[in-house]
């Protein structure tokens, strides 16, 4: 028990105490990575954005795993929500966020090798990146990469594309931002 008076250090003293404590910090990084993984776009301060971004590419990491220690991990990161017609933050890290990587991986494979002829290559709604490319030879890889996350996530639209024969011959525009980075690209 301390008896006397608090926060007293020398001549000085101590003026006032710091209302933003490191867990104040923890506790609004986790709301924030939180609502990153719902809404998938958070508005943040310059002092937060380097904390969010590690503590997301941690998450991230934790979903390319998918085991069940890495579940438990990111559950003790993520709060629990409950958003009118959302999912919950842990579940559609899991399963939503990490549906791409398998594009993404086969596309690095592609840049290495620079073939589509790839040992179990992805096939989605009977489509793989190769005969994507047979259908629309001038197809640039990312352009095939990105039609085959565009059948993944609207098959109707991707169906009426290629029943049309593909009258925008080299870009197909891109659904919900998404695109390859270049892994051989130096992020400075």
């Amino acid at each position: 028990m301390q008896i006397g008076r608090k926060n007293v250090h020398g001549k000085g003293g101590v003026r006032f105490k710091t209302p933003y404590t490191s867990s104040k910090k923890k506790a609004q990084v986790r709301n924030l990575v939180t609502e990153l993984v719902i809404y998938e776009k958070v508005t943040v301060t310059h002092s937060m954005v380097k904390p969010v971004i590690k503590e997301f590419d941690h998450l991230v990491t934790l979903a390319k795993k998918g085991d069940l220690h890495s579940i438990r991990q990111a559950a003790s990161i993520l709060k629990k929500y409950n958003v009118a017609n959302k999912p919950e933050a842990l579940t559609k890290l899991f399963k939503d966020l990490s549906k791409y990587d398998d594009i993404l991986n086969e596309f690095t494979k592609y840049l290495n090798q620079k073939t589509y002829d790839l040992e179990n290559a992805i096939e989605i709604n009977g489509y793989t990146a190769k005969k994507i490319h047979e259908l629309n030879p001038s197809f640039e890889p990312t352009g095939v990469y990105t039609f085959m996350e565009l059948l993944r996530t609207d098959p109707k639209r991707a169906e009426e594309i290629i029943k049309g024969g593909f009258k925008n011959k080299d870009v197909i525009p891109p659904t919900n931002n998404f695109s390859f980075p270049n892994p051989f690209e130096d992020n400075k």
